[in-house]
């Protein structure tokens, strides 16, 4: 019996498909692998949209721009509306604004003025509701968990206007030396230890009752 020998060119021709048929066997493998590793990678994409999602949401200034949304919807939405003092009708509430205020002006908002705004501001509605509404947006701002640049953006956008605003409201108490100016450009002097009268008197008449005038004044006949 006659033996064929294998000539060196058929033998490296097998060498290269035994090397062909071990790699497409090691592709079929990983095919069939294809759904464990493409569920992997759902996966870790719905966990980086997440993350994502909270990191958009630390960066967003706690502070809002303004909206058109009612009271009533921001408190649905779970976040506090603003002290709306010009429409107070609860004289627990009222108070309760005036005082926590009354602590926060001198603290927070006086030391950031180059102008001491006059003592006798709770006399006046339209400051104490600008005031109440630049303390509400400090205290978002302030909270734990907002934004690094929250209090930034409230120096920079809210409090410079909200102080050429009362000062300007003020600027006739403020040239009347300690004296409070009333609507009728009477100067009056104030108790500041009455605010509990003058908040329950706001909330109560929001001073259209000219019988009962605000607490805490005295007409000054000597000046």
């Amino acid at each position: 019996m006659t033996r064929r020998s294998v000539t060196t060119d058929q033998t490296h021709a097998l060498a290269r498909l035994a090397t062909d048929v071990a790699r497409l066997r090691r592709e079929v493998d990983e095919l069939a692998d294809l759904h464990t590793v493409t569920a992997a990678h759902s996966r870790a994409l719905e966990e980086l949209s997440a993350v994502v999602g909270r990191g958009d949401a630390a960066r967003t200034p706690v502070i809002p721009a303004a909206r058109a949304t009612s009271n009533t919807q921001d408190a649905a939405d779970g976040e506090e509306p603003a002290p709306a003092w010009l429409t107070v009708l609860d004289p627990a509430a009222a108070i309760r604004w005036l005082n926590e205020l009354a602590v926060w002006v001198p603290q927070v908002w006086q030391p950031y003025l180059q102008t001491k705004t006059p003592a006798c501001w709770p006399w006046h509605p339209d400051v104490v509701a600008e005031l109440l509404v630049v303390q509400h947006l400090w205290t978002l701002a302030a909270a734990d968990g907002a934004a690094p640049d929250a209090l930034a953006a409230w120096h920079d956008r809210w409090r410079p206007g909200a102080a050429r605003r009362v000062e300007r409201r003020m600027a006739g108490c403020d040239r009347s030396f300690g004296r409070h100016k009333d609507d009728q450009h009477k100067e009056n002097v104030y108790d500041v230890a009455c605010l509990d009268e003058v908040a329950e008197w706001w909330a109560t008449t929001h001073g259209s009752e000219p019988t009962r005038p605000a607490p805490g004044l005295t007409l000054d006949d000597s000046r």
